[in-house]
Formats: structure tokens, sequence, C-alpha cells
């Protein structure tokens, strides 16, 4: 991508502008993939996630970027490889979860009186997803529960829904917003209460 093009893109999608963005999107996605995400990740599920995750995180932090005369490039490469870095973690916690689970360790990774609470608090967090989720555009609402609370791949979702790979993506990074909006107007009405 030209780099005059890029700046005023970027320019254009920090102002508000979606297509702009997904225009940046487009430009970069593909060597995100197959440069930085996908010689660090063997799932595909995996590189799918993290590719999304970047671009989330890259137009909610899209006001911090300062144009250098150089490519966005690098700046999406390095949240792209945080984001592998948080799964790669994830996945090592997750390994010694089992190991936890299969009686490796004897001593309870969590004591009873934790797992309740725990369990307390992860049904007050869904109860105000499902709030949140109920206020949203419904487009919003059921692009986050396809993808994000049922699991469902992202060809299979845009299939659902009726629209291509790349303008699904968007949707989700527009829902994504929306309900991070939605929710931090939820948490602070909490705060005052």
């Amino acid at each position: 991508m030209e780099l005059e093009l890029e700046r005023q893109l970027i320019e254009r999608s920090k102002q508000g502008d979606m297509g702009a963005y997904e225009q940046l999107y487009r430009g970069h996605k593909d060597a995100l993939v197959h440069r930085v995400i996908a010689p660090r990740l063997s799932s595909r599920a995996d590189v799918e996630d993290v590719l999304v995750d970047t671009f989330t995180t890259a137009l909610e932090r899209l006001h911090q970027f300062r144009w250098t005369g150089r490519s966005l490039f690098s700046w999406l490469a390095r949240i792209a490889a945080n984001k592998c870095t948080d799964v790669y973690r994830q996945r090592a916690r997750a390994r010694k979860d089992v190991v936890i689970s299969l009686g490796e360790v004897r001593t309870p990774a969590v004591l009873p009186d934790e797992q309740l609470a725990r369990l307390a608090d992860q049904a007050e967090t869904h109860r105000k997803v499902e709030a949140v989720l109920s206020g949203l555009n419904e487009r919003y609402a059921r692009v986050l529960r396809l993808r994000l609370l049922e699991g469902t791949a992202r060809r299979k979702c845009a299939e659902m829904l009726g629209v291509s790979v790349a303008t699904f993506d968007v949707l989700l990074l527009r829902s994504v917003r929306s309900f991070r909006k939605a929710w931090e107007e939820r948490e602070s009405l909490e705060g005052v209460d």
C-alpha cells in the first residue's frame, strides 16, 4: 500500500471512518497472517482469533498511533506478536490445569471457597454480559454471540449472516466497539449507585 494513501486512511479511521479502516485491514491482513501470526501459532483457529484480536486492539488504540512516515504494518505486527504470546501463555496455563486435574499434583489448585466465589463471579459477569448484549443492535449482538460466546468459526459466522469473511471481520470489530462502549457506560452507572 502506498504510504500517502495509508496515512490518509489512518487519519480517516481515527475520525471514525470504518470504510477506511476496512481498507487498512484488507491491505495488511495477509502479510500479518503469513509473516507474523501463522509462523508463531499452529492452530488455524488461533491464527484467525489473533488476527481479529489484533485489528480490534488496533482500532481501539488507533488514536495512540503517530505517523512517522513508515507503514502501519510494524505497529500491527508488534500487536499481533504480543497477541501470539498471550495465546501461547494461555495454552501453557491450560496444560498446567490439565496436569492438576489429572491428579499429578496432589494439592488442590483452588480451595472450595475460592471455587464457589469464582462461580458466583462468573454468574454475575454472565448476567451483565447478557444485559449489555440485549441492549445492542440485534446484528451486533448476534455477531458477538456467534463468534465469542458460541465459538463459531469466522467463515461459518459470515455464511450464517450472508456476508463475506472480510465484512464479518469489520462487523465483529464494530460489535466489539459497541459492546465495550455499552459495558463501560453500564459500569460507570453501577459505580454511581
